[in-house]
């Protein structure tokens, strides 16, 4: 499910920042800043679990935030770049 999340998440991201005319850096960096957002996302939920007791980091959750976030740029250029 992370990785689907991710996916998703990563897919509309690009989509969103190419799409949007108020911030030219986002709109000619839309990949790069996606990939960056989603993974630190990705981390800081991952931390934020240790605020709840019982929950922890858990390091592949981590890897299939970032595993879904690849996913979700492979799919972006197999959509719009083909």
């Amino acid at each position: 499910m992370h990785g689907l999340i991710f996916a998703i998440l990563t897919l509309l991201m690009i989509i969103g920042f190419i799409k949007q005319n108020t911030f030219a850096f986002l709109r000619f960096n839309a990949v790069k800043a996606t990939l960056v957002i989603s993974i630190c996302y990705g981390a800081g939920l991952e931390a934020a679990q240790q605020l709840i007791p019982g929950r922890h980091f858990d390091w592949s959750d981590f890897a299939a935030n970032v595993a879904g976030t690849c996913l979700g740029w492979l799919l972006f250029y197999v959509v719009y770049r083909l």
